[in-house]
Parts: structure tokens; sequence; C-alpha cells
């Protein structure tokens, strides 16, 4: 049974190196499963070396998980593509490239690489994990995912 964004979600806010609502990377599939039903789709991304990662698909609450064999096959990444979350009070999907490079500096994230890929105009927050995705000058994906250790590590946050 699909679960609605309001049964699961208290506030649309994205946590950065934490997760969203109740997710938190380093969940494993099945918790996730157990917290969200099961997605509308699954599919295996970026394999390499015969490593890769599995997409879990959930349109109807507006994002993606990753779970990556190199860490475990626990979530990793978060994809959010719809609905109304929020990163800090300050970016929103829909808005306009310019509003969001106005809006960088009170992020206090630091300064952004910018990165032309393939169709996707990006902005690139290496330092915190997040990508800003833009399409046609408006922002339509934030990827973010857990922070990392000076040893590349991963680090999974508590609770």
């Amino acid at each position: 049974m699909q679960k609605s964004f309001t049964d699961i979600f208290l506030s649309p806010e994205i946590f950065l190196g934490r997760g969203l609502g109740p997710l938190r990377f380093g969940m494993y599939p099945e918790e996730t499963l157990e917290l969200l039903g099961d997605p509308q789709a699954t599919d295996l991304r970026h394999p390499k070396k015969g490593v890769g990662a599995v997409m879990h698909h959930y349109p109807h609450l507006g994002f993606n998980l990753t779970f990556d064999e190199e860490d475990g096959h626990r979530l990793t990444y978060i994809d959010v593509v719809g609905g109304n979350f929020c990163l800090l009070n300050a970016f929103e999907l829909g808005m306009d490239f310019k509003a969001c490079e106005a809006k960088v500096g009170e992020l206090g994230l630091g300064i952004p690489t910018r990165e032309i890929c393939s169709k996707w105009d990006l902005l690139c927050f290496h330092g915190h994990s997040l990508i800003c995705w833009f399409q046609s000058g408006k922002l339509l994906k934030l990827s973010f995912g857990h922070y990392w250790g000076p040893d590349g590590t991963p680090l999974w946050p508590e609770g």
C-alpha cells in the first residue's frame, strides 16, 4: 500500500548530511520499505566494475532513494524531484537559477562549483554532498547525501 506524504513527513525540510524527514542516511532498504512501502519502480544505476547502486523511485512522494553497493547497500543519496521540499528555507524546486545564485551567500555553504552536464546546469557544493540541477534556468532536482570523513569514510548520522 502506498503511503501519502502527510502520513510520513511532518515537515518538508531537507537536512544536509542527515536525510529527509524520518529518512536517515545509512538506513538499509528494509528500513525504508517499512517506512515508505514499496517503491513505484526500482532499478540499477551506475554499474562500474561490478559495483552499482539500487535506486528506489517514489514519484508520488517526490523523491528517489539510492542505496550504494560500495557503502554496504545503505541509503547514500536522496534525489528530490517533486513536492514542496525546502532546503535551508532558501531553495525550492522551480526556482530560477539567478534567484538560487543570489541566495548562495546566505546559506553558509561556501562557493559552489558550476558545472555543465549534458542538458543540465549544476551548482555543486561538494563539501556538503549537495548538487542543484537546473534545466532551462529552473531548479528541477536537488541531490544530497551523507557527509564524508577526512579519510573518505562515510559519516552516518545518528538517530
